[in-house]
């Protein structure tokens, strides 16, 4: 056998190349390893600001569904809950 090298000029192609032919001929399925890894993933959920069953998310869903920026909401309930800060 030659070394890689060798082999990689004698069939015109780079390192890399030969080496994912001779991965796939061994049995390598990228679609298994990209399931492996789906499956490996840390799925991290940021804890919500604002929980769904309370009074003040009816009224930033209300100011949302009117087209509300985010900062305009915001300056609105600071001026609405002064003491909520």
């Amino acid at each position: 056998m030659f070394p890689r090298v060798l082999r990689s000029v004698q069939v015109m192609c780079s390192n890399s190349q030969l080496w994912k032919e001779q991965t796939f001929a061994v049995g390598f399925f990228p679609f298994r390893a990209g399931a492996r890894a789906k499956s490996m993933k840390k799925v991290v959920c940021q804890r919500r600001k604002l929980a769904p069953d309370t009074p003040l998310f009816g009224v930033v869903d209300y100011f949302l569904r009117q087209l509300w920026s985010p900062e305009q909401i915001g300056g609105t309930l600071r001026r609405m809950y002064p003491d909520d800060l």
